[in-house]
């Protein structure tokens, strides 16, 4: 169960990484139009690398041990940082995501559970600005393909050249071991009003 709220953090880093590469990029991004509202949006993909995480146990123990059962029971929570990407090979830092995590609901145990996990934060651009986002994401304890997506949180608003974004960014798990969380971000932004 650790290990996804380890890739978690990383999928709120590629929130992050998305979109400021769709306004670097000057319109490279492919654009969609909403159908409901009529705005613009880009679609955009971003990758991030977990740089540190913080757990805190429902008592207030900080980084518990694995085994202690209350380590990811209801109100645990955790902090992280991520560092966001604009290519794959992580190569062209664009930014950081800083998140912060509630356990709401674990169900089943660590072969055949599943958690739930309330997910806020925000992702700052350099020199861009910044967005705020915010979800509920599920986590199930048995394998999935790695074409699943783990979760869609929803893009809440923004400052600097993000001011009036909107839309959402699903996630992907990328990591090849339990060493280092790699997440993919596949970010759909309405509503994005760029300063000129």
């Amino acid at each position: 169960m650790r290990r996804l709220l380890t890739v978690f953090a990383g999928l709120v880093l590629l929130l992050g990484l998305v979109v400021p590469a769709a306004v670097a990029n000057g319109g490279d991004a492919p654009e969609r139009e909403d159908r409901d509202t009529g705005h613009r949006g880009t679609a955009i993909t971003l990758y991030s690398v977990e740089t540190g995480t913080v757990n805190i146990s429902p008592s207030g123990e900080v980084d518990p041990p694995e085994d202690d059962p209350d380590s990811f029971a209801p109100g645990a929570r955790f902090q992280a940082v991520d560092l966001l990407y604009s290519d794959q090979a992580r190569t062209r830092k664009v930014g950081r995501n800083d998140i912060s995590c509630l356990v709401t609901e674990v169900t089943g145990n660590e072969t055949s559970g599943s958690a739930t996990l309330l997910c806020q934060g925000v992702v700052r651009l350099d020199g861009k600005g910044s967005l705020a986002w915010q979800g509920a994401i599920t986590f199930l304890a048995a394998e999935s393909d790695e074409d699943d997506p783990f979760g869609t949180i929803a893009i809440t608003g923004g400052t600097g050249s993000f001011r009036a974004a909107g839309g959402q960014i699903v996630l992907f798990d990328q990591s090849v071991d339990d060493e280092q969380t790699l997440n993919r971000y596949e970010v759909d932004l309405l509503r994005l009003t760029a300063k000129r």
